[in-house]
Formats: structure tokens, sequence, C-alpha cells
């Protein structure tokens, strides 16, 4: 075989391997052989006195081993994607990058969907969930007795998918010297998490409290039907008699309670209560702990979750600002309808004229509770 040969059959194996990675055929691990194999079949190729039509065998090698640094990377592959226009030479050498594995990263940080809220899979602009509002009539009886035929209530709950996302620039100086410094501190990474987590809290505060008026879902603040314990002017937090009653609400409605949604200062003051006013043993402590020792985050056996997205300056009843909701919830019983997968995109050709990279963060989002009695709110007042 001659040099020139060789070193096409090399970049061949690498251009194989960039498209296999493209639409996800293989994973990282199975393209460094590849990498490894080809990058030495090119220098050695390199090292002849050939010549490739277009420039030296040597410079043939030099573009295998810059294509292999590329694959190596591993963090960001590239898909073919639209940046600067639906046809014509943009949208031919302008492809869009794509950082892939965002979606565990989203569910880690989105306590709604950490609780472990059902994901439901759509790829239509909409969905319809059949929900039961009642029950059948069941009833013993006698041997030969006709069994009366009922037939349960029910609707249908319609739920449209609605876009959340979040654009980032940077310099391009900035997003090249962070690279070839520390590749864990690279501007593209730190740009990219700091997208995702704030996707997180976004979708957490929709699904928490969002209004219900478009774009924003319906959350659990405003969900018609949903019951509430009884404090027309927010339970003090001198006890834990509002999260007994929640969890009482929840069973006799025949849910199965499984995650209590809260803000961070209402489980700070929690974990102020005392056992008795002449006691410092505080009323949440797990088992034979002390004071000093870690405290399970739970209520009645009942995790808690905590989330910023939950206003703490609300007013309810007589009471004027200084009170916030708290949530308990059956975590199945919540859909969360995905139509699009969170993906980021990081493009360098939209900020051209200021030599600017751009940084997006791109997801789809529904959110439904078919049986809007497993929620319990909980109205409580943080001001003395």
């Amino acid at each position: 075989m001659s040099i020139t040969n060789e070193i096409a059959g090399s970049l061949s194996k690498l251009t194989r391997g960039v498209e296999q990675i493209r639409s996800e055929q293989i994973t990282r691990g199975d393209v460094e052989q590849m990498v490894a194999e080809s990058v030495a079949q090119t220098r050695d190729a390199g090292d002849g006195d050939g010549y490739r039509p277009g420039g030296s065998a040597r410079s043939g090698a030099t573009r295998a081993g810059r294509d292999a640094a590329w694959l190596r990377e591993g963090i960001i592959h590239a898909r073919t994607g639209l940046t600067t226009g639906d046809s014509g030479l943009g949208e031919a050498v302008s492809p869009a990058q794509f950082i892939g594995g965002l979606w565990d990263r989203l569910a880690a940080r989105s306590i709604v969907l950490a609780s472990g809220a059902t994901i439901v899979e759509t790829d239509q602009s909409q969905i319809h969930m059949p929900a039961v509002t009642g029950a059948s009539t069941a009833a013993w009886r006698n041997e030969g007795q006709a069994i009366t035929e009922t037939i349960p209530p029910g609707d249908t709950i319609e739920v449209k998918p609605t876009k959340l996302a979040a654009i980032v620039r940077i310099s391009r100086e900035a997003t090249d010297d962070s690279a070839n410094a520390n590749p864990a501190t690279a501007a593209l990474s730190i740009a990219s998490q700091v997208l995702i987590r704030d996707s997180a809290l976004k979708l957490d505060a929709g699904l928490l409290a969002g209004s219900g008026t478009a774009p924003e879902p319906r959350g659990l603040r405003t969900l018609p039907g949903a019951q509430s314990v009884t404090a027309p002017n927010g339970a003090d937090l001198d006890s834990l008699d509002p999260f007994a009653d929640a969890i009482t609400l929840s069973e006799s409605a025949d849910a199965l309670p499984g995650a209590f949604y809260l803000a961070p200062e209402v489980w700070g003051k929690l974990l102020k209560l005392h056992e008795s006013d002449d006691s410092v043993r505080p009323v949440i402590v797990d088992g034979a702990a002390g004071p000093t020792g870690e405290v399970a985050r739970s209520l009645f056996g009942v995790p808690v979750f905590l989330s910023s997205q939950i206003d703490t300056d609300e007013s309810i009843g007589s009471t004027s600002g200084g009170c916030t909701y708290g949530y308990l919830v059956e975590p199945r019983q919540l859909m969360a309808v995905r139509r699009e997968d969170a993906r980021v995109e990081v493009d360098y050709s939209a900020a051209f004229g200021s030599d600017e990279v751009l940084v997006r963060i791109v997801s789809r989002w529904g959110f439904a509770v078919p049986n809007p009695e497993s929620v319990v709110k909980i109205p409580l007042k943080l001001a003395p």
C-alpha cells in the first residue's frame, strides 16, 4: 500500500469514528483504540518521502494528530446543526457543537425530578393524559346476586410542553486560554455547569410555583384540587404538627406520601426546635446521635427536599409577608412531561462580529398532576 493510501485510510478511519460518535453508535472508549491505531499508522506513513495531493504526507500525519486530540477531549462532540440560517453556506460549514450527558445532571439538581417524579416522554407538541376522578363501587354480594355496574368518572388532562432556555456569551480568548490551561476550569465547561444549574432551578420554580400562564406550567402552588393544612394565617413553626397534619390528609386521600418540598429557611427553623424550653436537645435528631450529629433530612420518615425556588415572603390570610408554603407529595403522581432533552450547544459564528462564543441550553417541559388530592399544601409562617 502506498503512503498516500495509508494516510487516506487512516484519516477515513478517524472520520468514521467522528461520525459514529455523532450518531452515538459507539462510546468514547471504543474510539480511543481506533484513534491510537490510526495515529500510529499515519505517523509511520508520514515518515516516508511519499506525496499526497494537496500536501505532504507529513502534513497528513499532523492533521490526523489534531483529529485524534479533538477526539480525546471527550467532553464535547459535534453533531450537524444550523448556526447561521436555514440554508446557504452557513448551514454547510457552521455546525453547532453539542455537550452530551446533561439530562442526568439536570435530574440530580432538580428536587422534583430527584424525588422520583414520573417522567413522561413524548415526541408530540402536546399530550393527553387520562385521569380517573372517582372510584368504582365495590360491595359484598350474595351468591347469585346481581353485581351493580358502575362507570368510574374520569377526565382528560392536556399538557403542552414549553421551552426552557438560556444563553451565555464568552469571549473567544477566555474560551481558548482557559481550555489550554486546565480543562476542568475551562470557560466552556464552567458556562455549561452554570446553565445546567440555572435550568434545573428554573424547572423547579415552574413545577413548584408556576402560574399556569403561558409559557409557564401550572405548579403545585396554584394546583386546583390540592389539599391544604388548615392554617388560615400560616402555621407557626414551633412544632412539627403541621407536617403530621399533612401526612394525615395525604393518607386520608389514599395517597402514599413520599416527599416534603420545603424552603431552606423552613428546615433551618425546624433544626432549632428543642425538646423543651429547658433542653438543648433538638427535636429533629437522628436516633442516638447528639446535637452535633448528622441529621437525616426527613420528617416522620418522609424524605425532605429543599429548594431555594419556594417563595418565603408570601402573605397568607391576615399575615402580611414572611410566609411560605411547604408541600407534601406522592412523587409518582407528579407527571413531568419531557418533549426535548436538555442539551447544550456551543456556537462560534453567531457572535462573529465581536469574536465571542455563545453557549445555549434548551429543553421542553410540561407538568401535570392527575390526582391533585395527592398534593398537600402546608401554609407556614416564618416570622415569629
